[in-house]
């Protein structure tokens, strides 16, 4: 069965009579997943903020019973999986936080308590479950990844319809997705506030969601790569491309030129050239259009990067001076009061740089930058960890890993999370991280699973083409 029908090989294994309970357990395993991913993509700030906004902690019960209840099932059983770097970069870096939070504990003044800290990593580890999951469930009889990934591309083009319909507001939909979501109750501490014209979709702010455009581009990537020709894949890459444009972000739109130049690298690294002109041509072809519309109309946001220094508007340099000047007070005070095991989220030094609230798509922190928020919040171990994970990512360039068959994706993710972090806290968005994980446990899963390795499901090369 080819690998683009999204079947994993378990699938198409005739059921005996003993099996049929774990044939069960894999189906509902596949739907609870599915679910689960829906429920974090489009549901739970609707549903923790409009009617359980005392619970919101609640957020990622689902995936910890999911992974509960595989561990469980699992238990006493011979493993099919074995650990890769991005298990060693999740549990090196919860390992060491928590040591430097017992050190914290009786030498250091300016740190949260042991027990909200180890609240803190097990949040951080609330993605981490997402890969730990889905690596296991393909394992599982009965498991079907056309199931999660129907749920998966389900919940992606809901995003996209809703803001495009925050966009348009036909039948007054802004104002009922307001009364949803709370946006103009998290715009009003914010700094910089989006703009009415801007896609928003679920999110309060126009870069988160330009940031999770950014990955459905790379789930994208990573079906087609496939030979998965699929309308309803080309249909949710070119409504990402084209809401990314829409959400006015410019961030959003040098993560996808990143991006583009990342897949035309790996597809001549995996030796497929035609396909590597293709794409080369066509998003020439779409940042020339691109650029022509930003002229034509008159879009003064675009418009902005291409002018001169001494034409630019007041609000980007202000914008710019803003994230550099919190940058460098989260490390220069870091470095001064724990620079290896970081300082408390709410020291005063950080918190009162500018005198109001703090923003809501930037909890504990106003920083707009995930690599000094990582390093004043968890000192030089947080740095070494975020790196640790765009290093993973970027590896899947590699030749041993480029000829599996998802590999595209987390290595075209890992532009978005390298280049977007420099303006968002991605690394510790969980929603944002939850679709990194289960991108990489796809990827890597024929790799460190000897049950499911079969050579013949990978796409062969240019190489093994001509042999």
């Amino acid at each position: 069965m080819p690998i683009g029908s999204l079947t994993w090989p378990v699938g198409s294994i005739r059921r005996k009579a003993q099996d049929q309970p774990m044939w069960l357990f894999g189906t509902v395993l596949s739907h609870g997943l599915g679910l689960t991913i829906f429920f974090q993509i489009v549901l739970s700030r609707i549903v923790f903020t409009s009617f359980l906004p005392t619970m919101s902690d609640s957020a990622m019960v689902p995936i910890r019973a999911l992974a509960i209840m595989v561990l469980l099932r699992g238990f006493g059983k011979r493993r099919q999986t074995r650990a890769c770097g991005w298990d060693i970069a999740y549990l090196g870096f919860a390992c060491a936080f928590l040591v430097g939070a017992v050190v914290a504990e009786f030498y250091l003044v300016k740190r949260m308590t042991l027990l909200t800290n180890v609240g803190v990593v097990l949040n951080l580890l609330d993605a981490y479950l997402f890969f730990l999951v889905l690596r296991e469930a393909l394992n599982r009889q009965g498991f079907s990844l056309k199931v999660v990934m129907g749920w998966w591309i389900a919940a992606l083009f809901i995003q996209i319809i809703v803001a495009w319909l925050q966009v348009l507001n036909p039948f007054g939909f802004t104002g009922i997705l307001d009364t949803l979501v709370k946006q103009s109750e998290a715009n009003a501490s914010m700094y910089g506030p989006p703009q009415p014209f801007q896609a928003r979709g679920l999110h309060p702010h126009a870069n988160p969601l330009a940031a999770h455009l950014a990955l459905s581009v790379a789930v994208c990537c990573g079906i087609l790569y496939q030979r998965s020709n699929r309308p309803g894949i080309w249909l949710l890459l070119v409504l990402s491309v084209v809401t990314t444009f829409a959400t006015y972000s410019r961030t959003g739109l040098a993560v996808l030129f990143a991006m583009g130049l990342g897949v035309i690298v790996f597809l001549f690294v995996r030796g497929a050239t035609k396909p590597a002109i293709r794409v080369t041509l066509v998003g020439a072809a779409v940042a020339a259009i691109a650029i022509g519309s930003i002229f034509a109309f008159d879009i003064r946001r675009y418009k902005e990067v291409f002018e001169d220094r001494q034409v630019k508007s007041s609000a980007v340099d202000a914008s710019i001076e803003l994230r550099s000047k919190m940058s460098e007070l989260a490390f220069r005070n870091t470095y001064q009061l724990s620079p290896v095991f970081g300082i408390d989220a709410t020291d005063p030094n950080l918190q009162t740089i500018r005198g109001t609230t703090t923003s809501a798509y930037n909890p504990g922190l106003i920083i707009f930058n995930q690599y000094a928020t990582a390093y004043a919040r968890f000192g030089a171990v947080g740095i070494l960890w975020t790196m640790g994970l765009i290093a993973f990512l970027v590896s899947m360039i590699r030749r041993g890993m480029a000829n599996h068959p998802f590999a595209i994706a987390p290595f075209a993710a890992s532009f978005g999370l390298a280049i977007h972090g420099m303006t968002e806290n991605l690394v510790t968005d969980s929603k944002y991280m939850m679709q990194i994980n289960l991108l990489v446990a796809l990827a890597v899963a024929i790799t460190m699973s000897p049950h499911l390795h079969d050579p013949s499901r990978v796409a062969p090369s240019a190489k093994d083409r001509v042999r």
